[in-house]
């Protein structure tokens, strides 16, 4: 009798755990976070962009690194075609994710250029922290079709969603929309604010490793995204990330790496815009990461590739 009686308090144990959790699991729905803000307002600058704009356009499709690091607004102004840079400010939604909210932004006759980080690549099975903070507080929907996000729910997450519940997160962070173009810059690296600390941090920073992953839920996004283009008559051109230079990267498996990536999608009939190499700059024009280039050298990356699109945008205006 003693046994039953145990095994029916785990049991009563689990059930309330059980629906205690999916309580406070419900009320993360639609709250919103300190950390999710900045990117749910740049996505909102995205979107009133494109739905301004209904001549074909460029648009910029990444992660953080051509939000800090490519200029729409000069592209624009010197190849007089719209350019939404429609780069997510955070790599850590993933490529599936930053696909989605990509095609929100995309019209039949525009031209997307996607120099995706090499990390996004590597996107398998398990959503990041940063995926699972923004679709509880700004994206619904996703998680009630994606159930399984549940399950990725952190006790950290759980308390800030119940947190801005009870009181408004504060959202003055490092990161902040007033410093957005309306073509979706970032506008706020300046080389000129760098403090000692920070340039400090930027010298201890060292080569990443970089490799094709071959079949991952990454490149299944990427893959599933190049078929979306060429039915929805968009022309896709891939590239490269802007990036620190090491030496390293002119070693043998850096450079086969590279030549696969590019096999990657010349197989899927895309081009491929540059080198990796061309997109590599000293530690000098560098913000606050590896990805983040300060105001100079978003001027160096974008004069670059003004040059390179030059041939694709005039067959598109």
């Amino acid at each position: 009798m003693k046994l039953v009686n145990y095994l029916k308090g785990i049991l009563y144990g689990f059930v309330v755990g059980w629906v205690v959790f999916v309580l406070i699991a419900a009320l993360q729905l639609g709250a919103p976070t300190q950390t999710s803000h900045y990117i749910y307002q740049v996505d909102k600058i995205h979107l009133k962009f494109a739905s301004s704009v209904k001549d074909p356009k460029l648009v910029i499709v990444s992660g953080s690194n051509s939000h800090f690091g490519i200029s729409c607004q000069q592209l624009q102004e010197e190849t007089k075609v719209p350019c939404l840079n429609a780069a997510k400010p955070n790599a850590g939604l993933g490529v599936e994710y930053i696909l989605r909210r990509a095609r929100l932004s995309i019209n039949p006759g525009d031209t997307v250029l996607m120099p995706l980080e090499y990390e996004l690549y590597l996107n398998d099975y398990i959503p990041e922290e940063g995926l699972v903070d923004y679709v509880f507080a700004h994206d619904p929907p996703y998680v009630l079709t994606h159930p399984q996000m549940f399950a990725f729910l952190s006790f950290p997450r759980l308390i800030m969603g119940l947190a801005s519940r009870i009181k408004p997160a504060n959202y003055s962070i490092s990161y902040q929309e007033k410093y957005v173009s309306a073509n979706g810059d970032y506008t706020n690296n300046k080389e000129a604010t760098l403090t000692k600390d920070q340039r400090l941090q930027i010298e201890t920073w060292q080569p990443m490793e970089i490799f094709f992953p071959g079949e991952t839920v990454g490149v299944k996004a990427v893959r599933d995204f190049v078929k979306w283009c060429q039915k929805n008559n968009v022309r896709l051109l891939a590239s490269w990330p802007n990036t620190i230079f090491y030496e390293a990267y002119k070693q043998d498996k850096y450079q086969e790496a590279f030549q696969n990536y590019q096999d990657f999608y010349r197989q899927m009939q895309v081009p491929v815009i540059g080198h990796p190499l061309d997109f590599m700059y000293d530690k000098s024009m560098f913000y606050d990461t590896i990805y983040h280039l300060n105001d100079r050298g978003v001027r160096q990356r974008t004069r670059q590739l003004i040059e390179l699109l030059k041939p694709y945008l005039k067959r598109s205006s």
